[in-house]
């Protein structure tokens, strides 16, 4: 009889354990889909583009006019390109979860959660070199960077 009650006690942790795994694969779609549907800063891009293009590279006024236009087209597409691929990976991940077996699709879960583990850490360096007014913190002139 015990042999059977730390069966259902592991089938009740690993059916625990994939509802979480399923809910949180959701609601990470649910919050990927808005940043995709959304875009981060749309209304930001062509101000920071111009106001940094401007100031490193003395734009006129006439200049700035002719640029405005370029970069708000290449936003739109960037956004697309975005939405695409976030459409092809999600089609990616269905298709795969339904060729695996249930300890492979376990597996699967747990790989992508270390992966977007390390993309948060990644990201978080990123926003740590920032500066003050949000630009990366670069190496002084002539001096080469070397990423651990």
């Amino acid at each position: 009889m015990s042999e059977r009650r730390a069966w259902l006690v592991w089938l009740v942790i690993a059916g625990v354990f994939i509802a979480g795994a399923v809910t949180g694969g959701l609601v990470s779609l649910r919050v990927a889909k808005a940043v995709v549907d959304h875009g981060r800063g749309a209304d930001q891009f062509t101000p920071r583009q111009m106001e940094r293009l401007t100031k490193e590279l003395g734009l006129t006024e006439a200049q700035q006019a002719l640029l405005r236009p370029i970069l708000d087209r290449t936003w739109k597409s960037l956004r697309q390109h975005r939405k695409d691929s976030f459409e092809a990976m999600h089609s990616l991940e269905a298709e795969v979860m339904a060729i695996l077996t249930d300890d492979q699709r376990t597996e699967y879960t747990s790989i992508q959660q270390a992966q977007k583990k390390r993309w948060k850490r990644m990201m978080e360096r990123r926003e740590s070199r920032k500066g003050e007014k949000g630009e990366r913190k670069r190496p002084p002139e002539g001096e080469i960077r070397i990423r651990p």
